[in-house]
C-alpha cells in the first residue's frame, strides 16, 4: 500500500485496520526515528514515542466530536 491520504488514515486507524497501521508504521516511523535519534533519544525511545503518538490518535479519533484540522502528517 502507497501513501495513504487522511481520510483513509483515519478511518484505518478508526476500524484497526492492519495494513493502513503498516503503512502509517512505515511512513512515518522513520520520520520520528529521525527526529528522536536527533535529540539524543535512541531507537527504543522512537518506538515508544510513535506508539504513544499513534494511541492517543486512536482515542481522539473514536470521540464523536473528533476533527482534523491539519494534515495527519
Amino acid at each position: 500500500m502507497d501513501s495513504l491520504d487522511t481520510k483513509i488514515i483515519i478511518e484505518g486507524i478508526r476500524n484497526q485496520d492492519q495494513k493502513v497501521l503498516n503503512t502509517i508504521y512505515n511512513e512515518y516511523f522513520p520520520i520520528i526515528r529521525q527526529l528522536v535519534l536527533g535529540n539524543s533519544g535512541s531507537i527504543q525511545d522512537a518506538k515508544d514515542v510513535f506508539q504513544e503518538g499513534i494511541i492517543v490518535a486512536y482515542r481522539k479519533i473514536k470521540e464523536s466530536d473528533f476533527k482534523l484540522t491539519s494534515s495527519f502528517k
